[in-house]
């Protein structure tokens, strides 16, 4: 509780939100990320054959390539240790919404980035 009253902003909307909130604070999205994929994973666990789950998961008010490649990296490392660990391959896309004008001049970009260690592609 103490760490977010230190967080407090006067107007938030010129502040600390979107990618950037996860990109100072990576265990954010980390948490989010774990959180999203976990859940899924426990659907398919109890209804296995039948529950399909494919989360859609959305990095927000994305600026520049930088700040996309970093949290979409955090998502997905930490969906690979959640499938490593419980042995279910959870099917996820990881996108954006295009919020910013700057980040519209690069979506072609941004949608053609890949994953530098596996060549994958990083944004679905």
């Amino acid at each position: 509780l103490a760490r977010m009253d230190s967080m407090h902003e006067e107007n938030p909307m010129l502040g600390l939100r979107g990618c950037r909130l996860g990109i100072v604070k990576p265990e954010f999205t980390k948490m989010q990320a774990e959180a999203i994929i976990s859940a899924a994973a426990d659907f398919m666990e109890e209804a296995p054959g039948i529950a399909n789950p494919h989360p859609r998961i959305m990095i927000p008010l994305i600026g520049s390539i930088n700040e996309y490649k970093n949290q979409a990296l955090i998502i997905k490392r930490e969906a690979e240790r959640i499938r490593a660990e419980r042995g279910i391959d959870v099917q996820y896309e990881i996108g954006t919404m295009i919020e910013v004008p700057r980040a519209a001049i690069i979506s072609d970009k941004i949608a053609n980035l890949k994953d530098d260690a596996d060549g994958k592609p990083l944004c679905n």
